[in-house]
């Protein structure tokens, strides 16, 4: 049973980070059994992100669960270890 979720809960795009944090989860990821990344909402990226994610052998480890209903939304964020919205800082956004 995985025990820790880092979840990314966002409009997925590249600019939004998607890749920049598979690539900083990849290692912790390899070596924590307890530990899994989730992404959740619509995603531009889907396989582009699904074929990495198989790419670096993380299948088991990262879920992209896609668009997610806002209803559905408080139970994963309660079953998360750490919620995360990256932005790389060259986009144009304010608080994400």
């Amino acid at each position: 049973m995985i025990k820790k979720v880092i979840l990314f809960i966002c409009r997925m795009q590249k600019s939004k980070g998607i890749f920049d944090l598979l690539t900083a989860c990849k290692q912790r990821l390899l070596t924590d059994n307890d530990l899994k990344l989730v992404y959740a909402g619509f995603c531009t990226y889907f396989e582009e992100l699904k074929k990495l994610v198989e790419k670096k052998k993380l299948g088991n480890k990262v879920d992209l669960l896609g668009m997610i209903p806002h209803n559905d939304l408080p139970g994963i964020i309660r079953q998360s270890r750490i919620v995360t919205t990256p932005t790389q800082s060259w986009f144009p956004e304010g608080r994400c």
